[in-house]
């Protein structure tokens, strides 16, 4: 379960945001190994594999003169 500190409509002197900080970090465990459940560099490789994909066939349709329209929100007008 994570904390959250609601900066909504609050205050916070250089005292406070102290504190509430220390709190933080003696909650805080640490593991002598990663989690791989939680390890993003997976999910981060096959996300720069799909962008660079997608930038060099962007870069070949503009030396080949392709138009390319830009994409637009959905919903949004």
């Amino acid at each position: 379960m994570y904390n959250y500190l609601s900066l909504r409509r609050a205050i916070l002197d250089r005292q406070s945001l102290e504190k509430y900080l220390e709190k933080i970090a003696s909650d805080h465990t640490l593991k002598s190994t990663s989690d791989a459940s939680t390890y993003p560099i997976h999910r981060l490789n096959e996300n720069f594999k799909k962008i660079t994909t997608t930038y060099t066939l962007l870069n070949e349709y503009i030396k080949l003169g392709i138009v390319i329209h830009p994409a637009r929100r959905m919903g949004i007008r």
